[in-house]
């Protein structure tokens, strides 16, 4: 079961896509990552590339984020959940996060992908998203991955068991 932890929305619980390879961010996880967000959600403009459920996202919301973008290619559970929560300040792009093209500026960045998804293809991705600005200059990449990845340029890993978060500077 996944619920958001904290905040407007705190307590509700989400539904979450079905199949083998979904694997939601936990709450535990969710926690301890917006711990170590709290001077920074408030006000942001987040994207929350493959999406899934959109927890990462209505967290940052339910916690003070002015907009999410919520990109992903099945947005269906996504668009549930945000009906359910009666949730504003958001867009939803069904659309492969991979060769998107973003028109906005973001200051928070999530990026969960499917653990088959690897390391060259989140790097080009970031890159993308310097080269066309769509970060902000102190924009903060969070990278969620399995523990058997090592990402450069990461100023902080966070560890929790076999989830680890790489904190990545614009």
């Amino acid at each position: 079961m996944i619920k958001i932890v904290a905040g407007k929305y705190g307590g509700r619980i989400l539904e979450t896509p079905k199949g083998r390879d979904i694997r939601p961010t936990t709450n535990r996880v969710r926690e301890a990552l917006f711990s170590s967000l709290y001077n920074y959600i408030e006000g942001a403009n987040v994207l929350d590339a493959f999406a899934g459920s959109g927890a990462l996202g209505i967290e940052a919301l339910s916690r003070g984020a002015a907009h999410v973008c919520f990109c992903d290619t099945n947005t269906n559970t996504v668009k549930k959940n945000i009906e359910k929560l009666k949730i504003d300040n958001y867009e939803i792009l069904q659309c492969d996060t991979f060769n998107h093209n973003f028109i906005d500026n973001f200051n928070l960045v999530f990026l969960d992908p499917p653990y088959k998804t690897s390391l060259e293809q989140i790097m080009d991705l970031i890159e993308s998203l310097k080269k066309n600005e769509n970060l902000t200059e102190n924009a903060i990449i969070i990278y969620e991955h399995d523990n058997n990845i090592v990402v450069p340029n990461s100023y902080k890993t966070k560890r929790y068991g076999n989830i680890v978060l790489d904190f990545i500077g614009a």
